[in-house]
Formats: structure tokens, C-alpha cells, sequence
């Protein structure tokens, strides 16, 4: 690895977020644009996800840096009406799937002879219900809301989600499934022109295929990764969020925190006996991004990355070769590189240990001090084992 692949670990992704301009699931899936995603970053940086190059400014995905804001505010998701917005949000999922268990009777309906009862003519008239509960359920609700205030005359709102989004999205879906169903027992039983038919038949099929095939691309070929951090590590809902730039924003860097003579006296001992290895570690990523971290917790998740550089670096030393969709996370590299050449049981542990509070200290930002010092002395003795197998022996 080279020097040059240290600025990649400079700051780590703390926090994403899909943007929500418009709360209606029908509108969303059909639209031609692209869902805009959020990622704040350790450096306090709010940015549009999205892939860099040389004709296009890095600026250009900048939203704001949380330490020019005057204040960050949070609005949880909110009723204007619960009662209201709690039975359209029911009656709207009763809705479709008493519409999907009935869809065959629906075709006869509209293409046969059958005569519904009164209340089967509610049934197929009830996704009305759904129809009005996704593009109007902000009447009754507000969604969650960071609003971060620049000065008095400049505010971002980053809105998050209406209340119950998990019932409306299994509603959606059922939506979605009653007309793949309807469209496929059309075209099965309704005579058509034979050219007519194969090319309504040709539509569709595509379609289904098409949304199949880009949901199996995307367990294939995830895009995992953000800034050498597992897509699947970082929290996506707009409470974690704000509690990230929080974190952030109110801790301007470990060493001011660190009022205790001892603590510090304890963490310059730490910091010089790495300085051994300084050739090493700048390889890898740069020590000083621990000791500056703005918290313990980002000083955690510093480790948990610098670690899984190391790691990885030792499994292509032994000749473990990665394919290109491969997630290099901590666990599998740590597991690929025991099952080729055997981890001591002692280094293992240490390896458990970064692990375990890395992903404690991206979803909770709770990492104490001592913590911190814990984790450190482990990856300590990570980096004083691999310099003993792979740089000592040449």
C-alpha cells in the first residue's frame, strides 16, 4: 500500500442518510432521479454521496461543515393528528392486502362477468385508501427534521422520515405485488391481437425482470463501502445523524477533553512507542489520526480502520488475493487471514476486542476514556505483532 493511499483514511463516515424530498413511495419509485444520499463525516463535513473526478469540484458535494453552524437543531417525527394518521396508516395496509388476496376476483370483475357483494365492491375500490394515504399522510404528521442554522437568515433542513415509515413501506410493497399480479393474470387471460399481446407481454415481462435483476445486482456488487467503511457499519436514520454531528461539534479534539495529567502523561507513552514503527504506520495510515480524534469515540473508529488496513495489507503479503466486490471489512479479513496462515490466539482476541468497540462506537458513540486507552493498547500490540512477522524478517 502506498504512502499516497493515507489521505483515504483521513476522516470516516459517521453517519448516512437518504434524502427525502417527497414522503410518497409511488412518486419516489417512479421518478427518473436519482434519491440523493447524505454522509457526514468525522471532520464534521455534511456531503452528497457521490463519486469523484477531475471534471467535477470536490466543493460541489459539500453541504456545510457542522463547525460553521451557529446551532443544530432536532425535530423528531411528529403527529399534527395521531388518531387520524394512525387509521389511515392501518386502513391503508388492510387496504392493499385485502386487494391482493382478492385480485383475481378484481380481474373478473373488470374483464368478466363476475357481480361483487357491497362489500367486495369496497374491497376493490379500498386502494383509493392506500392512493390517498401515500401522497397525503403529511397532513396528519411532520417527519423528523435536523434544521442547522448558519445565522439567522441561513438555515438546511435535512428531513428524515414521517412516523411508522416501516408500516407504509410494507404497504407499498403490497401495493407493487397486487399489480404485477393483476398485470400478469391480464395478459394470461385476455385475448388480444396476437402482436398486440406479445408485445404487452414483451413490457412487462422486461419491467419485472429489470426490477429483479437490478435488486440481485445490488447483493452481487454492493456498493459497500464509504471511505473504507462497510455501507453496513453505518447508521442510517436521521436520530443518529444528529447525534453524530453532536458529537462532533461539541468536542474539538481528544486532547482538550483530556484534562487529567495521568490520561495524558498515559497517551504520549502510547504515542512514543509507536513512533518505532513511524515508517510502518505511515504505510499503513497516519497515527496522528488517532491521537487527534475529537472524541474516543471517533478515536475508536480511527482504530477500527487503521486495524483493518493492517489486516488487510497481511492478508496480500501471504498471497490472499480479493475480488473486486469483495467486502473488506475487519471480520472477514481477520477470518480469511486465520484460515491461510493461523492467528496467534492472544493477537485474535485483540483483533475481537477493536472490532467489537469499533462498531459500539459507530452506532453509540458512547466510548469512554479508558475505553479508548483499552482499544488503543490492543491495536498496539496488532501492529507490534505484524511488524514482528512481516518487517522484522527482512
Amino acid at each position: 500500500m502506498s504512502k499516497g493511499s493515507v489521505s483515504d483514511v483521513d476522516r470516516f463516515p459517521m453517519s448516512i442518510i437518504t434524502y427525502h424530498s417527497n414522503h410518497s413511495s409511488i412518486s419516489n419509485f417512479f421518478s427518473l432521479q436519482r434519491k440523493e444520499k447524505i454522509v457526514f463525516y468525522s471532520d464534521g463535513m455534511l456531503e452528497l454521496e457521490g463519486n469523484r473526478s477531475e471534471i467535477i469540484d470536490k466543493s460541489s458535494f459539500n453541504i456545510i461543515n457542522i463547525h460553521d453552524a451557529q446551532s443544530i437543531i432536532f425535530r423528531s417525527a411528529r403527529y399534527k393528528n395521531r388518531l387520524a394518521y394512525n387509521i389511515l396508516q392501518a386502513s391503508a395496509f388492510i387496504s392493499v392486502f385485502s386487494m391482493l388476496i382478492n385480485v383475481d376476483y378484481f380481474f373478473y370483475f373488470i374483464f368478466g362477468d363476475y357481480k361483487p357483494s357491497n362489500l367486495m365492491l369496497l374491497c376493490f375500490l379500498s386502494p383509493i385508501i392506500f392512493l390517498f394515504s401515500d401522497f397525503k399522510r403529511d397532513l396528519f404528521a411532520e417527519p423528523g427534521a435536523i434544521i442547522i442554522k448558519q445565522d439567522e437568515n441561513n438555515e438546511k433542513v435535512i428531513q428524515g422520515d414521517l412516523p411508522d415509515a416501516g408500516l407504509h413501506l410494507f404497504s407499498f410493497i403490497f401495493f407493487l405485488i397486487t399489480g404485477i399480479i393483476f398485470s400478469i393474470v391480464s395478459i394470461d387471460s385476455v385475448e388480444f391481437n396476437p402482436l398486440f399481446e406479445d408485445f404487452i407481454a414483451t413490457i412487462i415481462g422486461f419491467l419485472i425482470l429489470s426490477v429483479f435483476g437490478a435488486i440481485l445486482f445490488h447483493i452481487i456488487f454492493p456498493t459497500k463501502e464509504i471511505n473504507g467503511i462497510d455501507k453496513n457499519d453505518i447508521t442510517s436514520n436521521i436520530t443518529h445523524l444528529y447525534f453524530a454531528m453532536m458529537s462532533v461539534k461539541q468536542n474539538n479534539n481528544l486532547n482538550f477533553l483530556l484534562q487529567d495529567e495521568d490520561i495524558s502523561k498515559e497517551l504520549d507513552e502510547i504515542r512514543e512507542s509507536l513512533r518505532q514503527y513511524q515508517d510502518f504506520m505511515q504505510s499503513v495510515v497516519s497515527a496522528e489520526q488517532i491521537f487527534n480524534a475529537s472524541n474516543p469515540s471517533m478515536g475508536v473508529l480511527a482504530i477500527g480502520i487503521s486495524t483493518e488496513a493492517i489486516m488487510k495489507q497481511a492478508c496480500e503479503r501471504i498471497g490472499i488475493n480479493f475480488k473486486p466486490s469483495a467486502i473488506l471489512t475487519l471480520d472477514p479479513l481477520i477470518k480469511q487471514y486465520n484460515r491461510e496462515a493461523g492467528i496467534d490466539s492472544r493477537i485474535k482476541s485483540y483483533l475481537e476486542i477493536i472490532k467489537q468497540m469499533r462498531n459500539r462506537a459507530a452506532h453509540d458513540f458512547n466510548i469512554n476514556w479508558q475505553e479508548f486507552k483499552t482499544t488503543l493498547d490492543q491495536f498496539c500490540e496488532v501492529v507490534k505483532w505484524y511488524y514482528s512477522v512481516f518487517e522484522e524478517s527482512e
